[in-house]
């Protein structure tokens, strides 16, 4: 868990960075939120990254689609 701590702290890292804390204040802090377009978790991640079932999970997924394509993942 350490590691995904980790991770979860690089991707908020650069969001603060960038000025977007949007992610995670949009969603209330509520790990099962969901969206009109299909995006999930905290991070509103897309299916295709990966499972959103728990915490972990959704910091994998996020930790996934910022390694595959930055913010622009999430349209920034």
């Amino acid at each position: 868990m350490q590691q995904q701590l980790k991770k979860w702290l690089v991707v908020q890292e650069y969001q603060h960075l960038l000025g977007n804390t949007s992610l995670l204040v949009n969603q209330n802090g509520q790990p099962g939120a969901r969206n009109a377009s299909g995006a999930s978790g905290l991070f509103q991640t897309m299916p295709g990254w990966g499972s959103t079932a728990t915490v972990e999970d959704q910091i994998n997924a996020a930790t996934r689609a910022y390694q595959a394509q930055g913010l622009s993942a999430w349209g920034m």
